[in-house]
């Protein structure tokens, strides 16, 4: 009897045992899916907050425009980065391709070519093909017809095969063509830019230098510093255009030309137009540049000519502060380049918004294009 206890009471331990273990494997399995799950979370997350720094660092070290835009004119602002008109170099019909593409879209993929994310581009006649690197590679083809119209696309991402609409993958690849072809008229009308602006800043060296007993030094000193920069943009693009880099390299080295820094900018701005009305006032026979013949006659020539050196392009705009658009700008989240063109009139508060979002239900990591690495 005892030996049929000591059997049983031996089975119910193992079997005790058995449950025990089964529970732990399956508490052990269950935390181990949740512990995976938390880390992806927060993983995103640091990825996203990493993006967004990135994205806001690149736009403060390099420009708030990309080089290619409609609505700036660098004649009109030389402390711009350098701008080429669609429409005026030919470069894309606004009517039909800014009719395919939404804003947002045409930005992100001017980005993607820029960073060098478009590989193994071929051409065949007037048929397109290339990969776009993203989260993953997508087989992006773009076909032309008569009078350069686009006559068919595609992409293998899913916001084109999934929603049937067009992507920046697709822009992507539309926009490294189109400045392809006009390589070397983007080139001569930078070079042409260049000319304009260079003197636009000689004419101004000339007027602190022959005035400069009347602005303080600290003036002069940030104006010298904002030549010297300017002269050093010039040197690198004069460099990259002659030396033996690839067309990829120099449409992306002219994203960054000009590119002195936005803080110096406004701060020569605040100071500039009280300091040379005050100057005019006090010394108006020390303004009179009547020998220089380059531009600058007098101090009121001297002044129109600091003010269209130091004035930002959305300044011709009203600009007047809206505490109510700030505050839904601020509702949304918007960033500082997207409340500048809501500001603008360019779009409204809750254009990034929508548009966002429709992308990035298939792109929620596929939009770093400020990232070190190739993916």
């Amino acid at each position: 009897m005892k030996k049929k206890n000591i059997a049983m009471t031996g089975n119910f331990i193992v079997m005790v045992l058995l449950i025990l273990g089964v529970a732990a494997y399956y508490i052990l399995k269950w935390a181990f899916k949740l512990l995976c799950l938390i880390t992806a979370v927060i993983v995103r997350a640091v990825r996203n907050a990493v993006k967004k720094y990135r994205r806001k660092k690149a736009k403060k070290d390099i420009s708030d425009v990309p080089f290619v835009d409609t609505e700036l004119n660098i004649e009109e602002t030389s402390t711009a980065p350098a701008e080429v008109s669609r429409e005026k170099l030919g470069l894309f019909d606004k009517r039909i391709y800014d009719g395919l593409f939404r804003p947002l879209i045409r930005e992100r993929g001017e980005a993607y070519c820029s960073d060098g994310k478009i590989r193994d581009l071929k051409k065949t006649g007037t048929h397109y093909s290339c990969i776009v690197k993203g989260t993953a590679d997508y087989n992006v083809e773009l076909s032309f017809g008569d009078n350069n119209k686009i006559v068919s696309m595609s992409c293998t991402c899913p916001y084109y095969t999934e929603r049937k609409q067009n992507c920046k993958h697709i822009y992507a690849l539309l926009y490294k063509v189109k400045c392809g072809e006009n390589k070397q008229k983007i080139i001569a009308e930078i070079n042409r830019q260049i000319k304009g602006c260079k003197t636009m800043i000689k004419n101004a060296e000339c007027y602190l230098e022959k005035n400069k007993q009347h602005f303080p030094s600290s003036t002069v000193k940030e104006f010298k510093r904002y030549s010297r920069l300017y002269g050093l943009n010039v040197q690198d693009y004069e460099k990259i255009r002659f030396g033996n880099l690839s067309e990829e390299i120099l449409l992306r080295r002219l994203n960054s030309l000009f590119a002195v820094s936005f803080e110096l900018r406004q701060k020569i701005k605040r100071t500039l137009s009280e300091e040379i009305a005050e100057s005019d006032t006090v010394a108006p026979e020390a303004c009179d540049l009547s020998e220089n013949r380059d531009g600058l006659m007098t101090g009121i020539a001297g002044l129109m000519v600091f003010d269209e050196l130091m004035t930002d392009c959305s300044d011709e705009k009203d600009n007047s502060y809206d505490e109510k658009l700030e505050a839904e700008m601020n509702s949304y989240c918007l960033e500082d380049w997207q409340k500048d063109l809501v500001r603008n009139g360019s779009y409204d508060v809750r254009s990034f918004d929508e548009e966002e979002l429709e992308e990035d239900d298939y792109y929620f990591e596929d939009d770093d294009y400020y990232s070190d690495d190739d993916e």
